[in-house]
């Protein structure tokens, strides 16, 4: 049997009593000397323990401030079909998405070129809040070519799924054909959805930490897994908004 340090011990304590709720989520751990005299060790074995707990997202520590509880992130896989509804049956919670803003516009120009539309050429512009376990965890906003995707919309508010919807248009299937990835703040109507507790938000100003994804997806016939090549026209320009306190993004593609 593998030999377990003190310190390790030390660590799935702790994450023992933040799970069982001994240590709530926004309250602050003991100070290092309090530790050190609970699990009677000196307090560079306890700066380890402390160190593999921040590592894996359960605490925060600040210079002077101590140690504080958080909300664990949740390890958001993004692949070449991403599939919000995978993602929560993976992690094994409750996921629900709600439709805030569903219209047809015509495409701002960076999204009417990624797209290869015509200026000028209108997008069914969705935007949907996404939550995880009751919490806000990611705000989207996806355009699709209208003149492609008529009835998409609809398509949308009956399923509430890109994949279905664009199934429901005569699109068989999609790939994602490139991500990218930036942190971020966002502030106005974005922030107050995303809301939520106050880790990773700055309330002086009214602004919410978040990773910012822009995704371009494409029609792709080919079946899932069969290693073909992506080919087929754009689809879905796609920019989503994940609360930095509460999303690791894995990159899969």
């Amino acid at each position: 049997m593998a030999t377990r340090y003190v310190w390790q011990q030390i660590r799935d304590q702790l994450t023992d009593d933040i799970r069982t709720g001994r240590y709530p989520i926004g309250q602050r751990l003991p100070t290092e000397a309090q530790l050190s005299t609970r699990f009677a060790v000196n307090r560079h074995t306890v700066r380890r323990a402390m160190a593999e707990l921040a590592a894996e997202g359960l605490i925060r520590v600040r210079q002077g401030a101590g140690a504080e509880v958080v909300q664990p992130r949740l390890n958001y896989r993004v692949g070449q079909r991403t599939r919000f509804t995978d993602n929560v049956a993976g992690l094994q919670r409750k996921g629900e998405k709600r439709i805030v803003v569903s219209e047809t516009r015509p495409a701002e120009p960076h999204i009417a070129r990624t797209l290869k539309l015509r200026s000028g050429a209108s997008v069914h512009q969705i935007e949907t809040l996404a939550e995880i376990d009751g919490q806000p965890f990611a705000y989207t906003r996806s355009s699709f070519p209208a003149a492609r995707l008529p009835e998409l919309r609809t398509a949308f508010a009956d399923t509430l799924s890109v994949t279905a919807s664009l199934q429901a248009c005569g699109v068989p299937g999609y790939r994602r054909l490139w991500t990218e990835v930036t942190a971020d703040w966002v502030e106005g109507p974005i922030a107050r959805h995303l809301g939520g507790s106050a880790s990773g938000h700055d309330t002086a100003q009214g602004r919410v930490a978040v990773l910012h994804t822009i995704a371009l997806n494409i029609e792709d016939p080919s079946p899932q897994g069969s290693g073909q090549p992506a080919k087929g026209a754009a689809i879905e320009y796609c920019e989503a908004f994940f609360r930095a306190d509460l999303a690791a993004l894995r990159i899969e593609h």
